[in-house]
C-alpha cells in the first residue's frame, strides 16, 4: 500500500524537474533561422590544390517549422550572372539544406550544421553545378554568421585624398524585415567635423545585407551635397572598413577611406 501511494508522488516529483529543463512530456526549441547571415566560402583550386576564397552570399534567411526561405546576394566570384538569388530549403534537428538557382542554369546546394541559437552556421559544404568555364561544378566549404541587428552610432576617423582628417558619427537604425532583395534597410543621421563644407546630415538610403553596410546621407551645405560611405563590417570587432564620397557642393569629389567602430 505504502508503495501504491509514494509512485505517484515520485512521479509528479520527476515530471516537476522536467518541467524546470525541459518540459514535462515535451521537448527543447526547434533550431530556427531568422535575421541577416553572411556566408562565406572556399575551394580549392583543380590543378593546384590550393585554397581560395570562393562567392560570399548575404541577406535575408527564416526558417519556419523545418521550411526555409531566403534573399541573398551574391559578393566576390559570381557564377551566377545575377546580384540576387532566391533561396529554399529545409532545417530539421540542426541539418540545413538550402538550394538556388539562377537563370544561367547554375544551381547552387548547401548542406551545413546550424547552431542551437540559430546564430552560426558551421560543418558546411557548397556546390555549383550546371555553371559553365571556371563555374563548372564548383565546390568547397561554407561558414555562416547571424549578423546581429545594428542600433547605435558608428563614428571614427577618415582620411580624404586631400589630406584632410574628417571624423564622421553616424548613428544607425535597422529595420526588423529585408525588403525584397534581402538588404535590411537603416535610418538615422550623422555629425562631421574637419569638414569645411558641411557638419550633420540625414541618412536618405542605407542598408546592411550581410556584412556588408552603405549609407547616403544628405547633408546640410546650402549648395545641396551627398556623402556616401559604406564597406565590409566585423561583427567581433565592431568595425566598419569604409570607402568615403562626397557628390555635390563645395567638396564635390572628395574622396577617402578610414575604419569607424560601432557602439
Amino acid at each position: 500500500m505504502k508503495c501504491s501511494v509514494r509512485l505517484p508522488i515520485l512521479s509528479a516529483i520527476s515530471c516537476f524537474v522536467a518541467i524546470l529543463t525541459a518540459g514535462c512530456g515535451g521537448s527543447s526549441s526547434p533550431i530556427e533561422l531568422n535575421g541577416n547571415y553572411e556566408l562565406t566560402t572556399q575551394s580549392a583550386q583543380p590543378a593546384s590544390g590550393i585554397i581560395v576564397p570562393g562567392p560570399r552570399f548575404g541577406g535575408s534567411l527564416t526558417s519556419t517549422a523545418g521550411m526555409v526561405s531566403g534573399t541573398v546576394e551574391v559578393f566576390g566570384q559570381n557564377c551566377f550572372r545575377v546580384l540576387t538569388l532566391t533561396v529554399t530549403g529545409t532545417l530539421k534537428k540542426g541539418a540545413l539544406v538550402l538550394n538556388a538557382s539562377a537563370p544561367t542554369g547554375a544551381v547552387l546546394t548547401i548542406h551545413a550544421t546550424v547552431s542551437p541559437d540559430g546564430s552560426s552556421i558551421t560543418t558546411g559544404t557548397y556546390t555549383i553545378s550546371g555553371g559553365s568555364g571556371s563555374c563548372a561544378n564548383v565546390n568547397g566549404t561554407i561558414t555562416g554568421v547571424r549578423i546581429p541587428p545594428l542600433h547605435g552610432t558608428f563614428s571614427g576617423n577618415i582620411i580624404s585624398l586631400q589630406g584632410t582628417t574628417i571624423n564622421i558619427s553616424i548613428s544607425v537604425s535597422q529595420g526588423p524585415t529585408a525588403d525584397p532583395p534581402g538588404i535590411f534597410p537603416i535610418t538615422g543621421s550623422a555629425t562631421f567635423s574637419g569638414s569645411s563644407c558641411f557638419t550633420k546630415g540625414t541618412i536618405s538610403l542605407a542598408g546592411v545585407v550581410g556584412n556588408v553596410v552603405f549609407v547616403n546621407i544628405t547633408t546640410d551645405e546650402k549648395t545641396a551635397s551627398t556623402v556616401s560611405a559604406g564597406g565590409d563590417y566585423d561583427p567581433v570587432a565592431k568595425t566598419l572598413s569604409t570607402d568615403y564620397f562626397v557628390n555635390g557642393g563645395g567638396c564635390s569629389g572628395d574622396t577617402g577611406r578610414g575604419t569607424l567602430t560601432f557602439q
